[in-house]
């Protein structure tokens, strides 16, 4: 069941209450008894599981290994073969 937030017109107070979907009736106030209740739109609550939402978790080399480690590996591969193929031509 989704949590509403409402607004009193009588006296302001906000509150939230768990209502079924079905539902059409609107509580009343809880702090002044008011029937005169206005239901607001919040913000909903997601909640993001599993990998790949992350950039450590999304990339994988082709050995199947990813994040920091598999990024680390193929900076200091780049090196070796810069410093490699200048000793080479000398």
């Amino acid at each position: 069941m989704p949590i509403y937030e409402f607004v009193c017109q009588e006296c302001g107070h906000e509150f939230e209450r768990i209502l079924p979907f079905s539902t059409s009736d609107f509580p009343p106030c809880p702090r002044c008894q008011a029937q005169a209740v206005k239901r607001r739109v919040g913000l909903p609550a997601i909640h993001f599981k599993g990998s790949g939402w992350y950039i450590t978790d999304s990339r994988k080399d082709r050995n199947g290994a990813g994040g920091e480690d598999a990024k680390n590996k193929k900076e200091s591969g780049t090196k070796e073969s810069s410093t490699s193929s200048s000793t080479s031509e000398d």
